[in-house]
């Protein structure tokens, strides 16, 4: 029974930890949205930053 719960605590950890990080922002107010799948351009973001290529 133990084993039962413990299984079970990790899975619905596992679950609730699936696309926490798919959105990212970056450089001049840019980001990434991956939520459908493929990356979707972002300009609402508040970062302001320079960035050197």
């Amino acid at each position: 029974m133990l084993v039962l719960f413990v299984q079970s605590f990790f899975f619905n950890q596992a679950i609730y930890a699936q696309k926490e990080a798919n959105i990212w922002y970056f450089g001049q107010h840019a980001g990434l949205d991956f939520n459908s799948g493929i990356p979707v351009p972002l300009l609402d973001g508040q970062i302001n930053t320079n960035e050197i290529s």
